[in-house]
């Protein structure tokens, strides 16, 4: 875990218990991806939050097995990350 995402996270609107279940959400991600990460969120910055909430609906829609809502939350992030990219 970089240094410099720690220091993301703990700058961000998350709580304290917010930032912990992120930083160990993140801990398998590669070092490369780890970097990439970084550079994402010091340009985005309010990314951490929608990161944090992605994660969090992730992992009740796989919790109760719901593809309907797990299809929509994939599409919302889609639809959020295309509009990064215009």
């Amino acid at each position: 875990m970089t240094s410099q995402i720690k220091k993301i996270i703990a700058e961000s609107d998350l709580n304290p218990e917010e930032q912990k279940e992120l930083l160990s959400a993140l801990k398998p991600l590669s070092g490369e991806d780890m970097d990439e990460l970084a550079v994402f969120l010091n340009k985005y910055p309010e990314w951490v939050k929608k990161l944090y909430e992605n994660y969090k609906d992730k992992k009740a829609a796989g919790s109760s097995l719901d593809l309907t809502k797990w299809r929509a939350i994939i599409n919302k992030e889609k639809e959020d990350l295309e509009k990064l990219a215009l």
